[in-house]
């Protein structure tokens, strides 16, 4: 079996390659700059790109894999898809993974109806592709550390890609009305390297993910991993589907009396820490995810 990762979101296809290699299962991931228009360079970078994808292709013979999961699969190699198309008539398996943007209040494409298999990597997703897995983010969990204690002044943060998409103008109006009542150390973070908000969320006690379309993102579990609470709506009827729960779903109503809540209860941030770890290793562990999509890619 050869397995090809078609775009790194949110890292997956760097962790799936790395699952899949200790399997001693070939696999590769490989990223493209272009979306639905087509091969329309906008800058050198994405000249330099290309040259690099044909190089790739070249190298590794693109057409020579079993496997072709697609991830972000609104746009492919080729324009419109059809490079899907191709796959398929060449005998091909062929795995789409939807992760929001591209779904999301969206009408799937017709041919993208007609692949082998398709995946969600949030439930809430499955609302625009009913006959979708849910696949949760895979993330690598083999060297966390089980923090304990607290900071002296509880360390809070918000890191959103967008402001608008996370509810920030809430969360921001809720932090300059908690600093009336607590001492409270809050850090908001934009357009930093994923390094520095590993740096800094090692260190947090609350992380602040999104008051947004009702599920986390990887900012939730960056957070559960390194030991802090992670705050965020959470749809009520997604909350079912799950046998731990480790969140404080917020609205922008009522997120400055839970994160009230927390600062004042160590006790319930001690729980919900212990409920984190034990959901991440659930859920998200990036070998169990790994071994379940062989199983899929095998028995299709």
């Amino acid at each position: 079996m050869k397995i090809l990762y078609i775009r790194d979101i949110c890292d997956i296809g760097t962790i799936l390659v790395s699952e899949a290699r200790r399997k001693n299962i070939k696999a590769n991931v490989i990223n493209y700059l272009w979306g639905d228009d087509g091969f329309y360079f906008k800058s050198n970078y994405r000249i330099i790109k290309f040259f690099e994808l044909l190089s790739f292709s070249i190298r590794n013979r693109l057409l020579n894999f079993d496997i072709y999961h697609f991830n972000y699969p609104s746009s492919t190699f080729l324009p419109n898809n059809k490079d899907i198309i191709l796959l398929k008539k060449l005998g091909k398996k062929v795995f789409v993974h939807y992760h929001g943007d591209d779904i999301r209040n969206q009408k799937e494409k017709e041919i993208l109806k007609k692949v082998d298999g398709k995946f969600v990597s949030t439930p809430d997703l499955e609302q625009f592709v009913p006959d979708a897995e849910w696949v949760p983010l895979p993330y690598n969990i083999r060297d966390m550390k089980k923090r304990k204690g607290w900071n002296d002044t509880l360390r809070i943060i918000h890191a959103p890609t967008d402001r608008n998409k996370k509810g920030t103008i809430h969360i921001l109006r809720a932090i300059k009305e908690l600093k009336k009542s607590y001492n409270i150390d809050f850090e908001l973070i934009e357009g930093k390297p994923n390094f520095y908000v590993m740096q800094k969320m090692a260190m947090a006690d609350i992380v602040i993910d999104q008051i947004g379309p009702g599920w986390y993102g990887k900012v939730t579990i960056e957070a559960l991993y390194c030991g802090a609470v992670s705050c965020f709506y959470m749809d009520p009827d997604l909350s079912n589907i799950i046998s731990i729960n480790p969140f404080v779903s917020i609205t922008k109503r009522n997120i400055t009396n839970k994160i009230a809540e927390l600062i004042e209860d160590d006790s319930l941030r001690n729980e919900l820490r212990a409920k984190g770890y034990k959901y991440i290793e659930k859920y998200h562990d990036s070998k169990q995810i790994m071994e379940r999509l062989i199983r899929i890619y095998r028995n299709v």
